[in-house]
């Protein structure tokens, strides 16, 4: 009778898990793809599975993502403007109105901020952050 049970609490996890699966269509601008290749690339991999992992239990079905303009800072800077990475898009949820996202985040000045490994961690946490808000607007 125990191993009943379990076989079917495991088998109700499951179901469950799958009845909340989403989808997250993601749509990055030609124009950030030429002029951020590397950027456009990570965030093709990483942004839809952040927003289903900031989504989850919140959203199912489909939910489109529109990337329109992201920009890393390169070089080193004076400036707070000039010291901020930058990523904008759309949530579009079926039946709603566009949700426009503009992030943008300050970095520290630091050497290790320039390296390639810096470069990294900026754009992870732009694209962690930009998840966060859209399973807010959701």
């Amino acid at each position: 009778m125990r191993i009943f049970l379990a076989a079917l609490t495991l088998l109700a996890f499951s179901l469950t898990g799958e009845a909340k699966a989403q989808r997250v269509v993601l749509e990055i601008a030609p124009q950030v793809t030429r002029s951020e290749p590397e950027f456009a690339a990570f965030l093709r991999r990483t942004l839809p599975v952040e927003i289903n992992r900031a989504i989850a239990g919140k959203y199912t079905g489909t939910l489109r993502v529109r990337i329109v303009d992201a920009r890393l800072m390169r070089g080193p800077s004076f400036g707070f403007v000039d010291s901020t990475d930058y990523l904008e898009g759309y949530v579009l949820v079926p039946r709603r109105d566009p949700v426009p996202i503009r992030l943008t985040l300050p970095f520290d000045r630091s050497a290790f901020s320039l390296t390639p490994p810096g470069e990294n961690v900026r754009v992870y946490n732009l694209v962690r952050t930009f998840a966060q808000w859209v399973a807010k607007y959701i």
